[in-house]
């Protein structure tokens, strides 16, 4: 009977979840009154690498670059989360810095920063990662890139959801 009522709070967990994960990710395209021609031309072609992953959410940037995930393992409280994030971009670009963080709550592991040499178009840079969460719930993952440029640097970022679970 107890392992009955744990399986439902964490289920219970989980739905709360995706329900802020949904609000989250509508959030963030309400704002857009844009035209769907913006978006046309920001598409990348996926790179095989990322092919599998989801791409992760981000408001208008003038970077033509593109931000997928993939979570490795069930998140748990306490135990290392693998995560791939893949960089990738339909133009080609001189360099990158890439900057991971998370919110309160959500540890990013190596790497947090990260320069991205040369990235031919259709090109794609995987970034393992291990996460470790202290508190269950919805949590973000922050990914801001930016040109490496000696004058105005473009830049552009992307969020993804962690749901966490107790156990």
């Amino acid at each position: 009977m107890q392992r009955s009522n744990q399986g439902q709070r964490a289920s219970g967990w989980v739905a709360a979840g995706l329900m802020v994960a949904v609000a989250l990710l509508v959030a963030c395209h309400s704002g857009n009154s844009g035209s769907t021609s913006h978006a046309v031309q920001s598409a990348t072609r996926t790179p095989p690498a990322a092919s599998n992953l989801t791409a992760a959410v981000s408001g208008d940037g003038a970077l033509p670059v593109e931000v997928r995930f993939g979570i490795g393992s069930l998140p748990v409280v306490g135990q290392p989360i693998p995560v791939k994030v893949v960089v990738s971009t339909n133009q080609a670009q001189p360099a990158l810095w890439v900057h991971l963080h998370g919110d309160e709550g959500l540890d990013v592991k190596e790497p947090l920063d990260r320069r991205l040499e040369r990235i031919d178009a259709g090109e794609a840079e995987v970034l393992d990662l291990a996460l470790t969460a202290s508190s269950p719930g919805a949590h973000l993952v922050t990914v801001d890139v930016v040109l490496d440029l000696p004058t105005a640097a473009p830049d552009r970022t992307f969020q993804f959801p962690v749901l966490v679970t107790a156990r």
